[in-house]
This record gives C-alpha cells, sequence and structure tokens, in this order.
C-alpha cells in the first residue's frame, strides 16, 4: 500500500493523488467491512420507521401510548385469526 502510494505522489499528481489520500484514510474500515460485514442499516431503519410514527401520530401523550404504536406498527403482527374455520363456526 505505501510503495503505491509513495508512486502516486511521486508520478500522479492531482485527482489521482486524491483518491490515493482517501484510500489510504479510509483502508481500516474497509478491511474491516470485508472481514465483519457488519452494519447499523438495520437499526437506522428501525429508527426511521419510529420516526415515521412519531411524526403521524403528532406526538403522543405518554410514553406507554408510544410504545404500543411502536409495537403495533413494527411488531410484524398478522391482525387476521389464524383459523376462520371457528369463527364462521361460533
Amino acid at each position: 500500500m505505501q510503495a503505491w502510494l509513495n508512486h502516486v505522489s511521486d508520478h500522479l499528481p492531482g485527482p489521482m493523488l486524491d483518491f490515493a489520500l482517501l484510500v489510504k484514510e479510509k483502508l481500516e474500515p474497509i478491511i474491516r467491512y470485508c472481514r465483519h460485514p457488519i452494519t447499523n442499516g438495520k437499526a437506522e431503519g428501525i429508527n426511521s420507521l419510529l420516526m415515521a410514527i412519531q411524526r403521524s401520530a403528532r406526538g403522543f401523550r405518554s410514553h406507554a401510548s408510544f410504545r404500543i404504536a411502536a409495537l403495533f406498527h413494527c411488531g410484524g403482527l398478522d391482525l387476521y385469526p389464524a383459523n376462520t374455520n371457528a369463527l364462521v363456526k361460533a
């Protein structure tokens, strides 16, 4: 890596040098991601969904109300009954 960076800085100034410096600066996080492909994308997605719930309600009166709404929207619940035949017979 250092040899390539030295070559670029000696022979290719300008945009290529800027790119080489950027790669040098970001190399450790790039290698870390290649070894362990973990991101916080799912957490960001859930946070975005929770913020949308909060905006759509124009605020909640209590934390319990917000918690119920979050569980309702993010819980993956199926609102249809599991056995519709039992409802027809009842």
